[in-house]
């Protein structure tokens, strides 16, 4: 991941070692305005008299276009009485079967599954397209 603020190398973290302790200074804030990093002495990129709304959560696209288009193949692979769904948590159809308290493998997501008429899980599908290629993401599968 590179820095919000400077564009360095910052690894898995929005900013890297050296803003990171210039936030820590008070020098670098997120702002509440623009939800952007940035030096506090900065203009903040949004007019303070727009009718701008901040929000906490923004929507964002559920599937890559890569993935759309596998959506659209494989539900026109499967029988009608079988349903995709796209971007599913394993938490949402895999029980741990053991009382350890620790289940994070289980928040990450499937890109797509297919269940049968009465929702029960058949087949679980994760694509492994261009965007699995970055070595974040490597690392991270």
């Amino acid at each position: 991941m590179k820095c919000k603020v400077c564009g360095a190398e910052s690894g898995k973290y929005p900013l890297c070692k050296i803003c990171n302790i210039k936030k820590e200074q008070g020098m670098i804030i997120k702002c509440n305005v623009c939800n952007q990093w940035h030096y506090i002495n900065e203009e903040c990129p949004i007019p303070q008299n727009s009718s701008y709304e901040q929000y906490l959560y923004n929507a964002k696209t559920l599937i890559s276009s890569s993935e759309q288009s596998y959506f659209e193949a494989i539900k026109a692979c499967i029988p009608d009485e079988y349903y995709v769904f796209p971007q599913i948590n394993l938490a949402a159809f895999i029980n741990r079967t053991d009382n350890s308290r620790y289940h994070n493998e289980l928040f990450r997501n499937v890109d797509f599954l297919i269940t049968d008429n009465q929702y029960f899980p058949k087949i679980a599908v994760e694509v492994n397209d261009q965007s699995h290629f970055s070595a974040d993401r490597r690392e991270r599968d």
